[in-house]
Protein backbone atom coordinates (compact mmCIF):
# COMPACT_ATOMS: atom_id res chain seq x y z
CA UNK A 1 0.00 0.00 0.00
CA UNK A 2 2.73 2.50 0.92
CA UNK A 3 4.58 1.65 -2.29
CA UNK A 4 1.52 2.73 -4.28
CA UNK A 5 1.14 5.89 -2.20
CA UNK A 6 4.83 6.73 -2.65
CA UNK A 7 4.45 6.28 -6.39
CA UNK A 8 1.50 8.70 -6.43
CA UNK A 9 3.42 11.12 -4.22
CA UNK A 10 6.34 11.10 -6.66
CA UNK A 11 4.00 11.88 -9.55
CA UNK A 12 2.13 14.77 -7.91
CA UNK A 13 4.42 15.93 -5.13
CA UNK A 14 1.71 15.23 -2.53
CA UNK A 15 0.36 12.01 -1.00
CA UNK A 16 -3.08 10.97 -2.32
CA UNK A 17 -6.09 11.29 -0.04
CA UNK A 18 -7.14 7.85 1.11
CA UNK A 19 -10.77 6.87 1.75
CA UNK A 20 -10.94 3.79 3.97
CA UNK A 21 -14.72 3.63 4.38
CA UNK A 22 -15.39 1.30 1.44
CA UNK A 23 -12.43 -1.04 1.85
CA UNK A 24 -13.91 -3.31 4.48
CA UNK A 25 -12.12 -4.25 7.68
CA UNK A 26 -8.78 -4.64 5.91
CA UNK A 27 -8.72 -0.94 5.05
CA UNK A 28 -9.79 0.04 8.56
CA UNK A 29 -6.94 -2.03 10.01
CA UNK A 30 -4.49 0.07 7.97
CA UNK A 31 -5.63 3.38 9.49
CA UNK A 32 -2.96 3.73 12.18
CA UNK A 33 -0.09 2.79 9.87
CA UNK A 34 -1.29 5.19 7.17
CA UNK A 35 -1.65 8.02 9.68
CA UNK A 36 1.83 7.32 11.02
CA UNK A 37 3.16 7.51 7.46
CA UNK A 38 1.56 10.95 7.04
CA UNK A 39 -1.09 9.83 4.55
CA UNK A 40 -4.22 12.04 4.70
CA UNK A 41 -7.35 10.00 5.51
CA UNK A 42 -10.73 11.33 4.34
CA UNK A 43 -13.96 10.87 6.23
CA UNK A 44 -12.83 9.59 9.60
CA UNK A 45 -9.35 9.90 11.10
CA UNK A 46 -7.28 7.14 12.65
CA UNK A 47 -8.02 8.29 16.21
CA UNK A 48 -11.78 8.19 15.66
CA UNK A 49 -11.50 4.78 14.00
CA UNK A 50 -9.58 3.58 17.07
CA UNK A 51 -12.44 4.80 19.27
CA UNK A 52 -15.02 2.76 17.37
CA UNK A 53 -12.91 -0.39 17.09
CA UNK A 54 -11.72 -0.48 20.71
CA UNK A 55 -14.68 -1.78 22.74
CA UNK A 56 -13.67 -0.03 25.95
CA UNK A 57 -13.05 3.36 24.32
CA UNK A 58 -16.36 3.13 22.52
CA UNK A 59 -18.15 2.42 25.81
CA UNK A 60 -16.51 5.56 27.23
CA UNK A 61 -17.78 7.57 24.24
CA UNK A 62 -21.33 6.37 24.89
CA UNK A 63 -21.01 7.44 28.52
CA UNK A 64 -19.85 10.93 27.49
CA UNK A 65 -22.82 11.26 25.12
CA UNK A 66 -25.30 10.02 27.73
CA UNK A 67 -26.19 7.05 25.53
CA UNK A 68 -26.78 3.56 26.83
CA UNK A 69 -24.78 0.48 25.95
CA UNK A 70 -25.28 -3.00 27.37
CA UNK A 71 -24.14 -3.55 30.96
CA UNK A 72 -20.66 -4.98 30.81
CA UNK A 73 -17.02 -4.82 31.70
CA UNK A 74 -13.56 -5.63 30.36
CA UNK A 75 -11.97 -9.03 30.92
CA UNK A 76 -8.20 -9.26 30.54
CA UNK A 77 -8.01 -12.99 31.19
CA UNK A 78 -10.00 -16.03 32.35
CA UNK A 79 -10.19 -14.70 35.91
CA UNK A 80 -11.60 -11.42 34.60
CA UNK A 81 -14.18 -13.34 32.58
CA UNK A 82 -15.24 -15.23 35.71
CA UNK A 83 -15.59 -11.93 37.58
CA UNK A 84 -17.72 -10.47 34.79
CA UNK A 85 -19.99 -13.51 34.80
CA UNK A 86 -20.38 -13.22 38.56
CA UNK A 87 -21.43 -9.58 38.14
CA UNK A 88 -23.66 -9.95 35.07
CA UNK A 89 -24.93 -13.50 35.24
CA UNK A 90 -25.58 -15.65 32.16
CA UNK A 91 -26.23 -15.41 29.25
CA UNK A 92 -23.51 -13.00 28.14
CA UNK A 93 -21.90 -12.03 24.85
CA UNK A 94 -18.12 -11.69 24.63
CA UNK A 95 -16.45 -9.53 21.98
CA UNK A 96 -12.79 -8.93 21.15
CA UNK A 97 -11.84 -5.68 19.40
CA UNK A 98 -10.87 -5.19 15.75
CA UNK A 99 -12.82 -8.11 14.27
CA UNK A 100 -15.03 -8.69 11.24
CA UNK A 101 -17.64 -11.33 10.54
CA UNK A 102 -18.18 -11.82 14.24
CA UNK A 103 -14.92 -13.74 14.51
CA UNK A 104 -14.11 -14.51 18.14
CA UNK A 105 -17.49 -13.24 19.36
CA UNK A 106 -19.61 -15.76 21.25
CA UNK A 107 -22.81 -16.03 23.26
CA UNK A 108 -22.20 -17.96 26.47
CA UNK A 109 -25.32 -19.36 28.07
CA UNK A 110 -23.92 -21.95 30.49
CA UNK A 111 -20.78 -22.96 32.36
CA UNK A 112 -20.17 -25.53 29.64
CA UNK A 113 -20.20 -22.76 27.01
CA UNK A 114 -17.65 -20.81 29.04
CA UNK A 115 -15.32 -23.81 29.36
CA UNK A 116 -15.60 -24.54 25.63
CA UNK A 117 -14.86 -20.91 24.75
CA UNK A 118 -11.78 -20.81 26.95
CA UNK A 119 -10.41 -23.83 25.07
CA UNK A 120 -10.39 -21.75 21.88
CA UNK A 121 -7.84 -19.11 20.90
CA UNK A 122 -9.32 -16.19 22.85
CA UNK A 123 -8.47 -12.68 21.66
CA UNK A 124 -7.93 -10.98 25.03
CA UNK A 125 -8.98 -8.49 26.21
CA UNK A 126 -12.70 -9.14 25.83
CA UNK A 127 -15.66 -6.86 26.28
CA UNK A 128 -18.17 -8.91 28.30
CA UNK A 129 -21.77 -7.68 28.02
CA UNK A 130 -25.21 -8.77 29.08
CA UNK A 131 -27.26 -10.29 26.25
CA UNK A 132 -30.10 -7.82 25.73
CA UNK A 133 -33.48 -9.07 24.52
CA UNK A 134 -35.24 -6.98 21.91
CA UNK A 135 -35.15 -5.95 18.24
CA UNK A 136 -31.77 -5.36 16.65
CA UNK A 137 -31.30 -2.54 14.12
CA UNK A 138 -28.67 -1.58 11.57
CA UNK A 139 -28.54 2.20 11.12
CA UNK A 140 -26.34 3.80 8.45
CA UNK A 141 -25.65 7.46 9.15
CA UNK A 142 -24.07 9.86 6.66
CA UNK A 143 -22.60 13.06 8.09
CA UNK A 144 -20.82 16.15 6.81
CA UNK A 145 -19.21 17.05 10.13
CA UNK A 146 -22.10 19.27 11.20
CA UNK A 147 -25.32 17.49 10.19
CA UNK A 148 -26.36 13.90 9.75
CA UNK A 149 -28.77 11.96 7.57
CA UNK A 150 -30.07 8.39 7.83
CA UNK A 151 -31.34 7.13 4.46
CA UNK A 152 -32.86 3.98 5.94
CA UNK A 153 -32.92 1.53 8.87
CA UNK A 154 -32.81 -2.27 8.69
CA UNK A 155 -34.71 -4.29 11.27
CA UNK A 156 -33.17 -7.70 12.00
CA UNK A 157 -35.79 -10.44 12.37
CA UNK A 158 -33.47 -12.80 14.25
CA UNK A 159 -32.91 -12.09 17.96
CA UNK A 160 -29.84 -10.26 19.27
CA UNK A 161 -26.85 -12.59 19.41
CA UNK A 162 -27.25 -13.71 15.78
CA UNK A 163 -24.83 -12.07 13.34
CA UNK A 164 -26.63 -9.57 11.11
CA UNK A 165 -25.17 -11.32 8.06
CA UNK A 166 -27.08 -14.48 9.04
CA UNK A 167 -30.32 -12.70 9.93
CA UNK A 168 -33.30 -11.96 7.74
CA UNK A 169 -33.73 -8.18 7.73
CA UNK A 170 -36.39 -5.79 6.52
CA UNK A 171 -36.38 -2.14 5.46
CA UNK A 172 -38.28 -0.13 6.55
CA UNK A 173 -38.80 -1.71 10.01
CA UNK A 174 -42.18 -3.41 10.39
CA UNK A 175 -42.41 -3.72 14.20
CA UNK A 176 -41.34 -0.23 15.25
CA UNK A 177 -43.15 3.09 15.19
CA UNK A 178 -41.82 6.03 13.22
CA UNK A 179 -41.03 7.76 16.53
CA UNK A 180 -38.78 4.92 17.69
CA UNK A 181 -37.04 4.87 14.29
CA UNK A 182 -36.38 8.61 14.54
CA UNK A 183 -34.93 8.14 18.03
CA UNK A 184 -32.62 5.39 16.72
CA UNK A 185 -31.53 7.59 13.81
CA UNK A 186 -30.79 10.46 16.20
CA UNK A 187 -28.59 8.20 18.34
CA UNK A 188 -26.58 7.17 15.27
CA UNK A 189 -26.33 10.80 14.21
CA UNK A 190 -25.02 11.91 17.59
CA UNK A 191 -22.33 9.23 17.52
CA UNK A 192 -21.33 10.23 13.98
CA UNK A 193 -20.96 13.91 14.88
CA UNK A 194 -19.12 13.13 18.12
CA UNK A 195 -16.55 11.22 16.07
CA UNK A 196 -16.18 14.10 13.62
CA UNK A 197 -17.46 11.89 10.81
CA UNK A 198 -17.55 12.93 7.19
CA UNK A 199 -19.00 10.05 5.20
CA UNK A 200 -20.81 6.93 6.38
CA UNK A 201 -20.97 5.09 9.70
CA UNK A 202 -22.86 1.89 10.53
CA UNK A 203 -24.35 1.73 14.04
CA UNK A 204 -25.88 -1.43 15.47
CA UNK A 205 -28.33 -1.09 18.34
CA UNK A 206 -31.14 -2.91 20.10
CA UNK A 207 -34.60 -1.64 20.95
CA UNK A 208 -34.94 -3.48 24.25
CA UNK A 209 -38.19 -5.06 25.36
CA UNK A 210 -38.72 -2.17 27.80
CA UNK A 211 -38.24 0.40 25.02
CA UNK A 212 -34.65 1.47 25.83
CA UNK A 213 -32.22 2.02 22.96
CA UNK A 214 -29.04 0.03 23.62
CA UNK A 215 -26.06 0.77 21.35
CA UNK A 216 -23.98 -2.33 20.56
CA UNK A 217 -21.24 -0.97 18.31
CA UNK A 218 -20.35 1.43 15.52
CA UNK A 219 -18.49 0.31 12.40
CA UNK A 220 -16.41 3.09 10.79
CA UNK A 221 -17.04 1.73 7.32
CA UNK A 222 -19.79 0.91 4.86
CA UNK A 223 -21.63 -2.23 5.93
CA UNK A 224 -23.54 -4.77 3.84
CA UNK A 225 -26.59 -2.63 4.57
CA UNK A 226 -25.47 0.22 2.28
CA UNK A 227 -26.35 -1.47 -1.05
CA UNK A 228 -29.60 -2.73 0.46
CA UNK A 229 -30.59 0.77 1.55
CA UNK A 230 -29.62 2.15 -1.86
CA UNK A 231 -31.66 -0.42 -3.79
CA UNK A 232 -34.67 -0.19 -1.49
CA UNK A 233 -34.84 3.60 -1.40
CA UNK A 234 -33.41 4.58 -4.77
CA UNK A 235 -30.92 6.89 -3.04
CA UNK A 236 -27.31 6.88 -4.20
CA UNK A 237 -25.93 6.33 -0.71
CA UNK A 238 -22.36 5.56 -1.80
CA UNK A 239 -21.99 8.68 -3.94
CA UNK A 240 -23.44 10.87 -1.17
CA UNK A 241 -21.13 9.37 1.44
CA UNK A 242 -18.06 9.83 -0.75
CA UNK A 243 -18.97 13.44 -1.54
CA UNK A 244 -19.39 14.23 2.16
CA UNK A 245 -16.08 12.51 2.96
CA UNK A 246 -14.38 14.79 0.41
CA UNK A 247 -15.88 17.95 1.88
CA UNK A 248 -19.41 18.38 0.51
CA UNK A 249 -22.36 19.24 2.73
CA UNK A 250 -25.40 16.97 3.00
CA UNK A 251 -27.36 19.36 0.79
CA UNK A 252 -24.64 19.37 -1.85
CA UNK A 253 -24.64 15.56 -1.71
CA UNK A 254 -28.41 15.48 -2.30
CA UNK A 255 -29.49 14.46 1.20
CA UNK A 256 -31.82 16.06 3.73
CA UNK A 257 -30.89 16.08 7.41
CA UNK A 258 -32.60 13.58 9.71
CA UNK A 259 -34.29 10.25 9.00
CA UNK A 260 -35.43 10.02 5.39
CA UNK A 261 -39.03 9.21 4.52
CA UNK A 262 -39.81 5.60 3.64
CA UNK A 263 -39.52 4.74 -0.04
CA UNK A 264 -42.28 3.02 -2.06
CA UNK A 265 -40.69 -0.45 -1.77
CA UNK A 266 -40.19 -2.87 1.11
CA UNK A 267 -36.91 -4.77 1.03
CA UNK A 268 -36.27 -8.14 2.69
CA UNK A 269 -32.66 -9.31 2.86
CA UNK A 270 -32.18 -13.05 3.43
CA UNK A 271 -28.91 -14.97 3.94
CA UNK A 272 -27.78 -17.81 1.69
CA UNK A 273 -25.51 -20.45 3.16
CA UNK A 274 -23.70 -23.56 1.99
CA UNK A 275 -23.73 -25.48 5.26
CA UNK A 276 -26.16 -28.03 3.86
CA UNK A 277 -23.27 -29.19 1.65
CA UNK A 278 -21.19 -30.05 4.73
CA UNK A 279 -22.77 -32.90 6.74
CA UNK A 280 -21.98 -32.79 10.45
CA UNK A 281 -21.24 -29.06 10.57
CA UNK A 282 -22.98 -27.12 13.37
CA UNK A 283 -25.75 -25.09 11.71
CA UNK A 284 -26.91 -23.19 14.81
CA UNK A 285 -26.89 -19.44 14.28
CA UNK A 286 -24.76 -17.22 16.53
CA UNK A 287 -22.63 -14.09 16.50
CA UNK A 288 -20.02 -15.51 14.09
CA UNK A 289 -21.18 -15.17 10.49
CA UNK A 290 -21.85 -18.40 8.58
CA UNK A 291 -23.69 -17.28 5.45
CA UNK A 292 -21.85 -17.16 2.13
CA UNK A 293 -24.18 -14.79 0.33
CA UNK A 294 -27.38 -12.78 0.51
CA UNK A 295 -30.45 -12.18 -1.63
CA UNK A 296 -32.90 -9.29 -1.71
CA UNK A 297 -36.65 -9.36 -2.19
CA UNK A 298 -38.30 -6.08 -3.25
CA UNK A 299 -42.03 -5.43 -3.41
CA UNK A 300 -44.55 -2.77 -2.40
CA UNK A 301 -45.87 -5.05 0.37
CA UNK A 302 -43.90 -6.74 3.15
CA UNK A 303 -45.46 -10.18 2.56
CA UNK A 304 -44.61 -10.08 -1.14
CA UNK A 305 -41.04 -8.94 -0.46
CA UNK A 306 -40.60 -11.80 2.03
CA UNK A 307 -41.92 -14.31 -0.51
CA UNK A 308 -39.55 -12.96 -3.16
CA UNK A 309 -36.60 -13.35 -0.78
CA UNK A 310 -37.63 -16.93 0.05
CA UNK A 311 -37.86 -17.84 -3.62
CA UNK A 312 -34.44 -16.29 -4.26
CA UNK A 313 -32.88 -18.30 -1.43
CA UNK A 314 -34.41 -21.51 -2.82
CA UNK A 315 -33.04 -20.72 -6.27
CA UNK A 316 -29.49 -20.48 -4.87
CA UNK A 317 -29.50 -23.88 -3.16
Amino acid sequence: MLDVIDHERNLTGEPPIVLLTFGGQTAIDLAKDLAYAGVPIAGLGAEAIETTEDRERFAELLDRLGLEGPRGQLALDAAGLDAAIAALGLPIIVRPSWVIGGRGIAVLRSAGDVDAYLRTEVGWPLRVDELVRGIELDVDAIADGEQWSVPGILEQLEPPGVHSGDSVAVLPPQRLSRLVQEEAAAVAGRIALALGLRGVLNVQMIVAEDGRLIVIEANPRASRTVPIVAKATGRDVVAAAVRCALGATLGEAGLDAGLAADGPMVAVKAPVDSLWRLPGVDVDLGPEMRSTGEVLGLAPRYSDAMQAAREAVAAHR
